[in-house]
Parts: C-alpha cells; structure tokens; sequence
C-alpha cells in the first residue's frame, strides 16, 4: 500500500502540475485536514472548502509562482514530499524562494491530512528522520 501512496502524491502533483485542478483535488479527500501552523502564517483547515481557500490565499499572494520537487519519500501510510518554492509578491514585487517539506496521509486510496513545514528539519523530525 505504501507504493500506491507515493504514486497517488506523484499522480495528485502532475495534475496540478499539468493545471488540472479538478483531477488534482480528485486525490484529496472531502474531510481533509490540512495543517499548515507549523508556518509563520499559516492555520488549519477542515474540508475541500477550506484547504482551497488557504491555497487561493497563498497562490494570491504571488505574481509569478512556480515550485520544483526534489524528492518523494515513501513512509508507509504518509507521503514526504520537499520542493522549492519560488515566486514574486504581487504587492512587494520582491523575488522569493524557499524550501518546505509536505507530509501527506493517506487512508483508503485518498489524501486525508496535509501537514505544511517551511523548515524541513522540523518536518524531518516530526516522521522520525534527520537530513
């Protein structure tokens, strides 16, 4: 089951990748929870609804957005993922880049808790690993 988890981030990513956010969002689960306090800015959010809002918040925060993913990792029924982001304030104009890590969990062929780090070790630490 873990390598049909890995491959359902893979397949959830090229569709957004790709721009279809339809067939991305068909990989989430409706009652997902997605946590994203352990950044700066971020907070909870229960459901499709919310989780999109505090993407449109994030995406709306950037002229120019783009990020590249470095890696993968199987952990069972979770998912690691660490990218790059980059991308230019729409209001600052300032050119941004950072590196954030993602853990995914999966139950029953869908995704059903996003958890958001923008310091990798503390992500690392959280499944029991180090860089």
């Amino acid at each position: 089951m873990s390598q049909e988890n890995v491959e359902i981030v893979r397949r959830m990513y090229e569709a957004f990748a790709d721009g279809d956010a339809a067939a991305a969002l068909g990989f989430i689960d409706p009652k997902i929870v997605m946590d994203a306090t352990h950044r700066v800015d971020g907070h909870i959010g229960h459901g499709l609804e919310e989780m999109v809002a505090i993407l449109a918040e994030w995406f709306g925060t950037w002229e120019e957005w783009r990020q590249d993913v470095e890696e993968i990792r199987d952990l069972g029924d979770r998912v690691l993922v660490i990218s790059t982001q980059q991308g230019i304030g729409v209001r600052s104009g300032i050119e941004w880049q950072n590196r954030f890590a993602m853990i995914y969990e999966l139950e029953g062929g869908t995704i059903t808790r996003w958890t958001i780090y923008d310091d990798l070790r503390e992500a690392l630490e959280a499944v029991g690993l180090s860089e």
